[in-house]
């Protein structure tokens, strides 16, 4: 008979009987981490790939915990749980993006706790300030009566205005009050007697 329930391993599989660690947590390098004994069997690559990963200033994660014992029954198995694990490690080039996997045992490492609040941002992503960089001297803007025709901003401010000639026009608020010629309606009918035909 097929059972509807999930089995939950919790109880077996949490922080402390993995060595400390969960996938997702933060991690850095303990101090003096290059001289454990586990370097000395290793290629000069791994160590290199491991020196970048100290210096890059990205933020490390743990992407998979693996015991080091062998595991018949894949990742998910409870049987060889222990304090002795190695780490997946990797770095964080952006929220949920990781690069450079690489299996370290878990005493390299010591998680990095945040909580309550997300982890910091590298100081490789900040950039500084623009203004600093700016080659440009700033210089003050002149009239534009003063600047040169072809590269005035009056350039786009001009139109015939029935003078045959580029003029300015009336195209500036000039903070006073404009009186609008006008003339009333003459001749016309009063639109109430309009409205009254068709609204009685």
């Amino acid at each position: 008979m097929k059972r509807n329930f999930v089995e939950l391993y919790e109880s077996a599989m949490q922080r402390y009987t993995l060595g400390g660690f969960l996938a997702g947590d933060l991690v850095t390098f303990k101090e003096g981490a290059l001289k454990d004994p586990w370097f000395k069997d290793k290629g000069t690559n791994t160590v290199e790939k491991i020196k970048n990963m100290m210096n890059s200033g990205l933020n490390l994660r743990v992407s998979a915990i693996k015991n080091i014992y062998p595991s018949v029954y894949g990742a998910g198995n409870t049987d060889y749980n222990g304090d002795q694990v190695n780490l997946d490690i990797t770095s964080e080039i952006a929220p949920g993006k990781y690069m450079d996997f690489i299996t370290i045992p878990s005493r390299l490492v010591e998680p990095k706790s945040t909580y309550p609040n997300l982890p910091d941002v590298p100081e490789v992503f900040k950039k500084d300030d623009p203004s600093k960089k700016v080659h440009i001297k700033p210089k003050k803007i002149k009239d534009e009566n003063q600047e040169v025709p072809f590269f005035s901003p009056g350039q786009t401010r001009l139109s015939d205005v029935g003078n045959k000639k580029l003029s300015k026009g009336d195209r500036e608020l000039l903070n006073t009050n404009v009186k609008i010629p006008s003339l009333p309606a003459v001749g016309n009918a009063d639109p109430a007697s309009y409205t009254a035909k068709y609204l009685p």
